[in-house]
């Protein structure tokens, strides 16, 4: 795995990327749940 997919596993506290391939699917109702995707994305793109 990619030393980037690493980083984003750990920041996830995760112990393996083996998470990577699931979080479209952790993170479809992210909008539901109060959060504004373009503040996510400023976010993430911070880190």
């Amino acid at each position: 795995m990619s030393n980037v997919e690493e980083k984003l596993a750990k920041s996830l506290t995760a112990e393996s990327t083996e998470l990577i391939p699931y979080l479209p699917y952790l993170l479809q109702d992210l909008w539901e749940l109060g959060s504004s995707p373009k503040d996510i994305i400023n976010m993430i793109q911070k880190l």
